[in-house]
């Protein structure tokens, strides 16, 4: 009997090692590869801004498209721009009853937005014709002061052509019920041979939220619209 005991303790014992020596398996969580923008432009969104006036004006984005890029504005050929997928965002505003609408675009790539526009003063007045140009890049990564400059010289004159965005953090706002870095964009473009020859475009982007003053226009609502139509 007493024999009987020693032997069930004894497969006990090694039974008890047996299992000590497994290990345990550890189960790690998914990877989430989704890419973090700065903040993300989705069909549908909508950023409501009014000014000191109280006047009204609104971003809006659209369906995702292809899109033909230029990259500087001094060389707008169709052999040099690049087409990409991008969503269009429409800016809308009114000067007295007068409605007028400016279209950006944001082109899609892993590391961050190319932001561009359909026109840019230093050229002309007036929409560019079925193409993008280039105002800057919008990294996922944002970095306080960071500066990308773009020239060219030409001919025996030797007049330069040039382009200039830098960010600049410059407040954290509280948002929603979280605080949120405040940057702003400020993006210039040169051409010595044209009168007038600077062109100055100057942006606020609320981080993770999007558009936040533009023309004097400040952002007081996001919303996410079902109908997207033109």
């Amino acid at each position: 009997m007493k024999l009987n005991t020693f032997k069930l303790l004894l497969c006990s014992v090694f039974i008890f090692v047996a299992c000590s020596d497994k290990t345990p398996d550890i189960v790690e969580p998914p990877i989430d590869e989704t890419t973090k923008y700065l903040f993300t432009v989705e069909t549908g969104s909508q950023w409501l801004l009014k000014n000191e006036n109280n006047d009204s004006a609104f971003f809006q984005a659209f369906d995702t498209t292809v899109i033909s890029v230029a990259n500087v504005f001094w060389d707008t050929s169709a052999a040099n721009r690049e087409e990409m997928e991008a969503v269009r965002v429409r800016f809308r505003y009114w000067e007295g009853n007068m409605r007028k609408d400016i279209w950006f675009a944001f082109g899609i790539t892993d590391s961050g937005y190319i932001f561009c526009a359909d026109r840019n003063f230093v050229i002309s007045e007036f929409q560019l014709d079925g193409f993008y140009l280039k105002l800057f890049f919008i990294p996922n990564d944002v970095q306080d002061g960071m500066t990308e400059f773009i020239s060219e010289t030409f001919g025996t004159a030797n007049y330069t052509v040039s382009t200039e965005s830098q960010w600049k953090n410059i407040d954290e706002i509280f948002w929603q019920e979280e605080i949120q870095k405040l940057w702003r964009v400020e993006y210039k473009s040169i051409d010595e041979m044209k009168i007038p020859q600077q062109y100055f475009y100057e942006f606020d982007f609320l981080e993770n939220v999007g558009f936040y003053n533009y023309m004097n226009y400040k952002l007081v609502s996001k919303l996410q619209l079902n109908n997207n139509k033109k």
